[in-house]
Formats: structure tokens, C-alpha cells, sequence
């Protein structure tokens, strides 16, 4: 990457998609303020096995990025692993045996209420969004109720991903809000 391209990049992307927002920046002003602003990376989305039987017999159960690496897209790293540590520590404190059956019902049970809407939702906004997700985020831009729900969407990962996954009740919402 070219740093001293970005800018530029930022002006021409800005001037086609937000024209207004263009308008009040000054070319000669607005640019990098070190090489180290221009930041590039990606990350592999990754599920591991959850469930493994050492050689001691003992089962190890692996938990946040030692079983999921998503893309930090939708910034819930942390959140879906802290989620499914609680679900993990509600399970052991429930008791034994504490065997591979028992690991792999955790393992399920974290996948369904945590890291599955995580990953499903961020796998989704990898890609070109549905003709729904546009539709919301383009009622978001315009109409607070519109932005408050996606803010509050992301207090609730599996919550938001049964929404955003239902073309139907996005735009139930969006047809309530318009």
C-alpha cells in the first residue's frame, strides 16, 4: 500500500459516496500523519474443534480465539468469548461427568447461544450486504430509531443476528420506522 495514495483514495471515495462530508475538507490539509496511519491486515476466520481428549484422558474444552478467530469487523472478540466462558463455567458449575459428551453439549451450547451468531453475522458483513442489511443501514443513516437499533444490536449478538438474518423482520422494522 501506497501511503501517500491514501488520501487521495479517502477524497475520491468521500466526493462519490458522501459529497456533502467532501466538500468541507481541505485537500491540502487532510491526509496521513505517519506511515504507520496507512493500516492494512486481514484475518482468516477460523473454527477450530472445540473438544479434544488429551492423552492424560483428561478433555480439554477450548474457548475464544483457541476455537474462533473472527474478523474484529464487528468487534466481538472479547465479547463472545467472555459469553462463552460464562456458559462454559455455568456448565461445570451444573456438574460432571466432565467427559468428551459433556464437553461437546458445552461446546454446542456456546456455538448456539454465542459464538455461532458472532461468526455468522461477521462472516455476513465480509461480504456485500443483502439487499435488507442495505436497506437498514441506509434507514440508519436518515433516522436515529434506525441507528439506535443497530447500536443496541450489538449489546446482543445472537438477538442481532436473528434480526439481520430475517430479510422479513428487517423490513418490518424499517417499514415501522419509515
Amino acid at each position: 500500500m501506497d501511503p501517500a495514495g491514501v488520501g487521495p483514495a479517502l477524497l475520491a471515495t468521500m466526493a462519490e459516496h458522501a459529497p456533502r462530508l467532501r466538500e468541507q475538507i481541505d485537500p491540502a490539509e487532510f491526509g496521513l500523519t505517519g506511515a504507520e496511519d496507512a493500516l492494512r491486515g486481514a484475518v482468516t476466520p477460523t473454527v477450530r474443534e472445540a473438544v479434544a481428549k488429551l492423552p492424560s484422558g483428561r478433555v480439554a474444552l477450548a474457548i475464544g480465539d483457541a476455537w474462533i478467530t473472527d474478523d474484529p469487523l464487528t468487534a466481538q472478540g472479547a465479547n463472545v468469548g467472555s459469553a462463552c466462558a460464562w456458559i462454559a463455567a455455568e456448565s461445570i458449575a451444573a456438574d460432571g461427568p466432565y467427559d468428551v459428551a459433556w464437553a461437546r453439549a458445552v461446546a454446542q451450547r456456546m456455538w448456539d447461544e454465542a459464538a455461532g451468531p458472532v461468526t455468522e453475522w461477521t462472516n455476513a458483513f465480509l461480504r456485500p450486504p443483502a439487499d435488507h442489511i442495505i436497506e437498514l443501514l441506509a434507514t440508519a443513516a436518515t433516522r436515529a430509531e434506525a441507528a439506535d437499533l443497530m447500536v443496541e444490536l450489538f449489546s446482543d449478538p445472537a438477538g442481532n443476528w436473528a434480526v439481520l438474518s430475517d430479510p422479513d423482520e428487517v423490513i418490518r422494522l424499517v417499514d415501522a420506522m419509515v
